[in-house]
């Protein structure tokens, strides 16, 4: 159940920040369309980095289990 609150937070999330975006375009509120779209990039380029994290993981491990079947450690 956790899991499934999670992922539709993480698919509404980024949507309902967009759609709040183009609604103080709409009645000229610029300063708060701003805030709201640097929220979503925010969370758009915080997502990128933790794949990159997890991917930077694999490979130091994959590096690690190499060394240490070849005696080096």
């Amino acid at each position: 159940m956790k899991n499934k609150i999670s992922e539709f937070f993480n698919v509404t999330f980024p949507i309902v920040l967009l759609i709040t975006a183009i609604v103080f375009i709409f009645i000229d509120e610029l300063p708060s369309a701003a805030s709201f779209i640097a929220l979503y990039a925010v969370y758009s380029i915080g997502g990128y980095l933790r794949n990159i994290d997890k991917g930077i993981d694999i490979l130091w491990n994959r590096i690690y289990l190499r060394n240490k079947h070849d005696g080096i450690e």
